[in-house]
Formats: structure tokens, sequence, C-alpha cells
């Protein structure tokens, strides 16, 4: 079994059961405050719908995958897809007679029902995947880093996934490109007050009982100090098949089961898909065999698979990778609905995303500890003013959050390649140049220096100094001249004398006696 892409992915539609909501009941009574929901929710035993249920229900969760991610990715295809556009490259001055034929739309962007959500969590309009899936999972809303309990951390809430095993009698599958004890894979089976016990989710994995893991490897499977029982071997002993090679997951027919990808990449998950090779097994592989072993169950089955990595190349601002997770996403679903064409009136395929995420981290922080520090607000002039000493993706923020931009004269550069930023507020004449301090040496991967970053408090990350810089000048409105050498018209602070020729600098030949 290997998944081969096909360069058109199909979009046949699909006569689907009725939506499933989230439910969320409590397994004690909660106490003031009362639980936040998410969604109205109820009992998966009282619904009272005459409307047949759904027997296979497939949920894909694209995290950090929202319509940025997904026109993004629709546009890539279109154009990659487009013979004559592609041959042509056109250009604004020459189509060369190309005629660009659009974006080619994902298969799930072509289901008979679709809508949008609004993500936000108990503390933040920005809310992390354990919040979000928390939401998904059970229908009530907590605390960013939080899974499955409320803002308290006492309270756990019982997840769909755990309602169908117990009510429904429903084999269930979690399938992840990242880690099986990372937030969004644990909102279906954990109940934690923090995303990073990684080993105590790991336990919950085990105690689940749920038939079929699959993707990436446990984070931390000995312990935070690698002082505990191997959750692997934990989970043979409680009856589990761990798997860690392709060719014995080829062999693989029933449950419980645990597959770890064979080829690990960056913090025991998945490989990017642009980095898989055609020897190894893709998202969609592990959808396969995971109807294989769930469809066994007579009464039906429940499967999450996650793309994670979407989120993953989010964060490291690198859209290549973006796209083909995505597209990956997209491979696992084309799965489901192959599937759900043997079995339209009793299958349920929902794609959504959790959140959505850019990789602004360092300068979302920044802005918002200078915002503090120095009583700022969005800067509609030139009120708030920015020298940042690095041009990296960071800056993307400051400029979101502060309103501050290289057209308003109120972003500069002092480009000395440190992650370093000074603000200055022009009203209260305050300045504060603020400096990342390194990465404490314990967030060793990408991923935990990522959640080390958005989860510290800003106070924590950057140390606080004076400016060192002046504030500048407003910006000043230059008269524009036309250059007598190429006709342009070029400001005059940049034009230079030669000959008696108003020159711009492209134009302008620089004269040194003494350049050897």
């Amino acid at each position: 079994m290997n998944w081969k892409r096909p360069l058109a992915l199909s979009t046949a539609a699909l006569t689907l059961g009725t939506a499933l909501a989230a439910c969320g009941n409590p397994t004690a009574a909660a106490p003031d405050p009362t639980p936040t929901p998410a969604a109205e929710v109820q009992s998966l035993s009282t619904t009272g719908s005459t409307v047949k249920a759904p027997k296979y229900v497939f949920l894909f969760i694209g995290d950090g995958m929202s319509y940025p991610q997904i026109q993004s990715t629709s546009d890539f295809l279109g154009a990659l897809n487009d013979a004559d556009y592609r041959q042509a490259q056109p250009s604004l001055d020459d189509n060369g007679g190309a005629i660009l034929d659009g974006p080619e739309y994902l298969n799930f962007m072509n289901f008979e029902a679709a809508g949008s959500a609004v993500t936000y969590d108990s503390n933040s309009f920005a809310p992390d995947s354990a919040s979000t899936a928390t939401s998904i999972s059970t229908g009530y809303k907590t605390y960013s880093g939080s899974i499955n309990v409320d803002e308290t951390g006492t309270i756990s809430y019982e997840t769909i996934a755990e309602q169908l095993h117990a009510q429904k009698g429903y084999s269930v599958g979690v399938i992840t490109s990242v880690n099986l004890n990372h937030a969004t894979p644990a909102a279906f089976y954990a109940h934690q007050a923090s995303r990073n016990d990684y080993y105590d989710i790991g336990l919950e994995l085990i105690d689940s009982g749920f038939e079929y893991f699959a993707g990436g490897g446990l984070l931390k499977p000995t312990g935070a100090e690698g002082d505990q029982a191997d959750l692997y071997a934990l989970a043979e002993k409680a009856g589990y098949h761990v798997v860690k090679t392709q060719a014995e997951a080829e062999q693989v027919t029933g449950g419980p089961v645990v597959i770890i990808d064979e080829h690990l990449a960056d913090s025991d998950a998945m490989a990017y898909e642009i980095d898989r090779t055609d020897d190894m097994w893709a998202l969609a592989d592990y959808v396969e065999k995971g109807i294989e072993v769930l469809s066994q169950d007579k009464d039906g089955f429940f499967m999450m698979c996650e793309g994670g990595k979407i989120d993953w190349a989010c964060h490291a601002n690198d859209a290549a990778s973006t796209i083909h997770d995505t597209q990956a996403l997209a491979d696992a679903v084309q799965v489901a609905i192959d599937f759900a064409k043997e079995h339209a009136d009793e299958t349920l395929i929902l794609v959504t995303g959790d959140h959505e995420t850019g990789g602004l981290t360092i300068g979302f922080q920044a802005a918002r500890y200078a915002m503090e520090l120095l009583e700022l607000d969005f800067s509609a002039d030139e009120d708030v003013v920015c020298i940042a000493e690095n041009d990296a993706c960071g800056v993307d923020a400051i400029q979101v959050l502060l309103g501050c931009s290289v057209g308003k004269g109120n972003l500069l550069f002092h480009l000395r390649g440190k992650q370093a930023f000074s603000f200055y507020n022009r009203k209260t004449g305050k300045a504060v140049r603020l400096v990342l301090r390194p990465t404490p040496a314990e967030y060793q991967t990408k991923e935990e220096r990522f959640r080390y970053l958005q989860d510290a408090a800003p106070a924590s990350l950057f140390d606080v100094k004076p400016a060192v810089l002046s504030l500048p000048k407003k910006a000043r409105l230059f008269q524009s001249l036309p250059c007598d050498g190429c006709g342009e018209v070029t400001a005059e602070h940049l034009l230079r004398l030669e000959n008696g020729k108003k020159l711009c600098l492209d134009c302008f030949r620089a004269y040194n006696r003494f350049d050897v």
C-alpha cells in the first residue's frame, strides 16, 4: 500500500448522513463558574432524532488550516495543472496567449454542505490546538493549553469519541501526522489541564481502549525526566500491538493497534509531505489501513485524522510545505470519499480546521509587551514607531498589531540580525528596546521552542533596555523629478548630479579615485 497523489484531485459529490453534533456531558457536576459551552450539547442516547444516524464517521482536522491555506493550495494546483499558462510564463506586459483557468478546488470544497466557524477560547481570540480541539470533541470551550477540562482544570468533559465508543459500541481510530499524544489527537481521548503533560496523556491513550492509533510517535515516552515506564511497553502490556515498521503495518488486519510511522522526522513526527518519498506511507495510507481495521466492527466506527504539520509549516513560515501538507490532508479525505461511495447512506465526512496559523510569534509577543510598557494603541498615523533590527516574519505581526508600516514612515530597519525591536510613543516621548532572550535549554525541539515562545509571558521573553537610537523624524514628503538618464520619476533626495544632469542612483556612475 502506497498512496500516489493523482494529478487532479477528485471532486465527487457525496450523499452524506445527518451531521453529528459534538457532545460534551461532564463526568461530574460542574462548580461555579459554570462550563462555557461552544455548542448546544446533549447525550447521544437522548437526541430524539428520527433521522438515521451515520454508521461511519470521518472527522478530518487540518491543524492551522483556514482559508489562506486552502486557497493557496487550490491556486497552486490550478497553476500546476494549467499547461498553457505554465508554458507561456505570462507577465503583466505579455500574457503569451495564456489564459489562467483559475484555482483547482480541493475535494472537500465541493461537499454539499459548507460553513465557517469563529475560533476563540476562554482566554484568547487566538486559541491553540488544545482548546479548539476540546471545542470540536466536546462542545465546550476552555483555556488555551487545556484538553477536555473546564477552566478550573478540575472537571473533565466526555468526548464524542468516548461517547460513541461507550454508548454506541463504535470502534474508534485516531490518526495524526504529528505526535499521537499531541494536543489535537489527545483531545479525543485525554483530559489534562496542560497539553504538555505528554506522559500522562500517553497513559490515557492506553486506557482509552480505542482500537486504532496511527501516525507520529509518542513524545517523552519515558516521562519528562526519562525515569518512567516506557509507554510503548505499557501499551503492549495493555493488549495493543505496537507496530513500528511499514512491513509490519502492511500485515495488520485488526486492533487494538498502535502504528508508528517508520520514517519519523523532527520531534518524532511524520515527515513533511514535501519531503516524503514514494516508499514512505502518506497520511492517506494510514486512513486506508484504519478503514481496514475499524470496518470489522459491525456497529460502525469513528475516525479522527489530523493533518498536523500544516500548522508546523505555517509556524515555520514555509509556504511550500504548507501547501503540500494541505494536499496530503485532501488525499486522506479522498480515501474516505472513495469509502463513502460504497456506503453513501451511512457515511458522514466532516472536514474542518481548528484555527489559522501564521509564523508571527516573536513579533506578536514583542508588540504585546510594547503595548503594555508604553501604553500603545494601533497607530493610525505615526504616533507609534518601531525600529526592527531584523527583517524576519515577526515584523509582520508588529505591522498588524501596531499599525507600523514602511509606507507611513513609522517602521524602520536597523539591520543587525538581532531579534530586537525599539518602540517609541510620540505622544508621551517614552521609548523602549526589547531584546529576545535565548530559549532555555530544556526546550530542544522546534515544536517545544515554539510552544515556549507562544505560551510564556512577554516579560519573561524579552530583556527591557533603553532605546539607543534616537526617535526618527516624521516621514518627509519630497518633490519627484524625472531622471535625465532613464526618464523615470525619482524622489529628489535620491537624485545625483553628473555632468550637469540629474540622475537616479541606477543611472549615476559613482566616482572614487581611491578605489583600486
